[in-house]
């Protein structure tokens, strides 16, 4: 009997089998397929522009409408701000002029695709700014208070309701401010209480815009807290728990989608890596709860990820393998469920899940995994309720997908990169149905001569697929078309996968 998403299947004869899947298509069609054109595979990159220098983090505005680029001109010495729309045209410079000797560090654009935020040496040699300025460019106004001679912006984030940039300047204790972008208000909110945190190391605004959680480094610049403040300043709370000896805090946490919640590690101090997991409220109204065991350096906790409800992690060990491989976890946060593994028992000592991701939706896990061959990495997908794994790319082509891939705004495609010729080191870009089925080509092979691989972002209608050349010299554009070919894929208790096209 074959179970497919809540509706079995009798085992039957060839033919009823066909007849009864063409039916079964008709019927309920909506909740299975994906509509999918295989491309040709001499497909044209349609190029948007050519670089001045050396291109950089590119980005697809809120509408789709335009890419926001960096630029080294100059020899690659100095990188500027560009736009150019995702159709092609000409670029166009979106920052003022800067100081001589200046440059554009790092960009973001405001949540509803208005404005950019960015840090950059503009009005000051060699002294690092936060300035906001539209997305057409033009004048820009400077965030940040007045720094001394040796302080910096050294890192920037957004609140997700787009009304806040938090900010980090480089002093010694370091401080974090937040400034309302429409008012320009400035809140230090970490100024005099040095003895509890010399530096600053990690921080992010919580989903709910009300909270900034961050870590801190002690004086021998080993991570020693977690703590929590409000944007404006109020209640500062220290959320982690003492730590002392061999331990430290882990790098990473998370923050659960309502804001009420915070996720974090402690790590063996040596590696770095996390080794034992907490819970605890963001504003520091209960102690924290430990929800694992502490493992040994060798089973630590890498790639934390929290699901869409924030009842579970998802997470890379060696805890619960069964040769000493690394595999998916799905550990249960607020309740005594045992752990659960999602990923089979590997055969062989080499293989190990690598890079995971979840989509939008909630539903699946994507990651890879060198199964067969060491160093041969394939790419995944298992539903976070468990089940078989199903594999998204070509098998048995003896290709290597590179670790950039991620999962489209819609959850229905896995866009990835894969290396299509090794003696050339030629990488091709690639989607796949988020369920399995025909794969789309997305762009013609590229050289990937300084083994950059590809950086690629997908728009917000998962319609098109912006891709920087692996040689960093060329953007261009790719388009996920979809025409009438209704092609379902049936996941059957073996490792075969049924699939039918009409």
């Amino acid at each position: 009997m074959i179970n497919v998403s809540g509706f079995q299947l009798e085992t039957l004869t060839q033919s009823k089998l066909r007849s009864s899947l063409i039916i079964f298509v008709c019927i309920s069609a909506m909740v299975f397929m994906s509509s999918v054109k295989a491309q040709d595979v001499s497909v044209k990159n349609r190029v948007l522009t050519t670089a001045q220098g050396v291109l950089d983090s590119p980005v697809i505005t809120a509408n789709g409408e335009t890419v926001v680029f960096l630029d080294s001109t100059g020899g690659g010495s100095t990188s500027e701000l560009y736009s150019v729309p995702v159709r092609g045209g000409t670029p166009t410079l979106l920052n003022a002029s800067l100081v001589d000797g200046g440059e554009i560090k790092e960009f973001k654009l405001t949540p509803d695709g208005q404005q950019v935020v960015y840090r950059a040496e503009q009005l000051v040699a060699n002294k690092v700014e936060l300035f906001i300025m539209p997305i057409t460019g033009g004048a820009a106004t400077r965030l940040n208070s007045a720094l001394a001679d040796t302080q910096d912006v050294t890192k920037f984030t957004l609140s997700p309701d787009g009304r806040y940039a938090v900010y980090e300047t480089n002093t010694s204790p370091g401080d974090l401010s937040s400034v309302e972008l429409s008012s320009g208000n400035i809140v230090n909110l970490t100024s005099g209480r040095s003895s509890a945190f010399p530096r600053i190391d990690e921080f992010e605004v919580d989903p709910s815009s009300r909270r900034v959680v961050f870590t801190t480094l002690n004086s021998g610049f080993r991570r020693n807290a977690v703590f929590s403040v409000g944007l404006d300043g109020q209640n500062l709370v220290r959320l982690s728990l003492d730590i002392s000896g061999n331990i430290a805090i882990f790098s990473d946490f998370l923050v659960t989608s309502d804001g009420d919640h915070v996720v974090y590690a402690v790590a063996d101090a040596f590696s770095g890596q996390a080794i034992e997991l907490f819970r605890v409220p963001v504003n520091g109204s209960l102690t924290p709860t430990s929800f694992t065991p502490r493992v040994p350096q060798d089973q630590s906790f890498l790639d934390l990820r929290l699901t869409r409800d924030n009842a579970f992690v998802l997470l890379r060990s060696k805890f619960l393998s069964t040769n000493n491989t690394r595999v998916l976890l799905k550990v249960p946060v607020f309740t005594n469920q045992p752990i659960e593994r999602l990923s089979p028992a590997f055969d062989n000592e080499f293989s190990s899940v690598d890079g995971l991701q979840l989509s939008p939706d909630g539903r699946f896990v994507v990651y890879s995994a060198d199964i067969d061959v060491p160093s041969q990495r394939s790419l995944f997908q298992v539903s976070v309720d468990g089940g078989t794994p199903i594999q998204l790319n070509q098998p048995d082509t003896g290709r290597d997908v590179v670790f950039n891939f991620a999962v489209s705004p819609d959850s229905q495609w896995v866009v990835y990169a894969e290396e299509v010729d090794e003696t050339t080191d030629q990488l091709q870009l690639f989607a796949a149905p988020i369920t399995g089925g025909e794969i789309l080509t997305l762009s013609e092979p590229i050289a990937d001569e300084d083994e950059n691989d590809f950086e690629f972002v997908i728009s917000n209608d998962s319609q098109k697929i912006v891709a920087l050349s692996p040689n960093l010299d060329e953007l261009f554009l790719s388009e996920i078309t979809l025409e009438e070919a209704l092609c379902v894929v049936i996941p059957t208790q073996t490792k075969k996968v049924v699939s039918f096209c009409l």
